[in-house]
């Protein structure tokens, strides 16, 4: 399989990975010195596919925009995305080691019956 690169282009931004543990990551996502944001991200891997006419290899790629929100998340600054960086690798080695999540509590605010979002 094809790892990620560890920097790319995409969309007009630069983006350097800053920490990788198993498949999460945090990137500065950047245009200019002045313009940047960090981006954690969950890893998705790719089956090798015919795609266009050619044939792509297995690879780890980022998450679709459709997925932003459950695989990925953008922070302004460093020490939020850090923060949410942590919670996610410790997210994944619960998951690794079988460890169930702490269940939450409901409470029922903000809930309607008829309620159709996510």
């Amino acid at each position: 399989m094809k790892p990620l690169s560890e920097s790319f282009k995409s969309d007009g931004f630069n983006f350097r990975q800053l920490y990788r543990e198993g498949d999460i990551a945090l990137f500065e996502k950047s245009k200019s010195e002045r313009n940047r944001g960090y981006e954690v991200v969950r890893i998705q891997k790719r089956e090798a596919c015919l795609a266009f006419g050619k044939l792509l290899p297995a690879r780890e790629v980022m998450p679709s925009s459709e997925r932003w929100g459950k695989d990925g998340w953008t922070y302004p600054d460093l020490t939020s995305a850090q923060a949410r960086f942590r919670e996610r690798v410790e997210a994944q080695e619960r998951a690794a080691l079988g460890t169930p999540r702490p269940k939450k509590r409901f409470s029922g605010a903000g809930c309607t019956a008829a309620s159709g979002s996510r």
